[in-house]
């Protein structure tokens, strides 16, 4: 049955980005492409997650770290 999910989901996800190129083609308010634009990234979170791939999920069970360091500049001047 999940299978069926993914694939349903995939073909609104593809339908929903079209709706959204269409809204943005015509110029359309921005609140409506905004609520447009929500509604298919919900359709990805719910397929992220159905497929295990949710980056939420993966952020926590991450094993590798990055070290941050500052950056430092230095000024040279020169006096005359």
């Amino acid at each position: 049955m999940s299978e069926n999910k993914k694939i349903e989901l995939t073909q609104a996800i593809e339908n929903q980005g079209q709706k959204v190129r269409q809204l943005k083609s015509e110029g359309a308010e921005k609140s409506v492409i905004d609520a447009q634009v929500a509604l298919l990234l919900e359709f990805k979170k719910e397929l992220a997650v159905l497929e295990g791939t949710d980056k939420k999920a993966s952020k926590a069970s991450k094993t590798s770290f990055t070290l941050k360091t500052a950056k430092v500049c230095s000024f040279i001047t020169h006096k005359e």
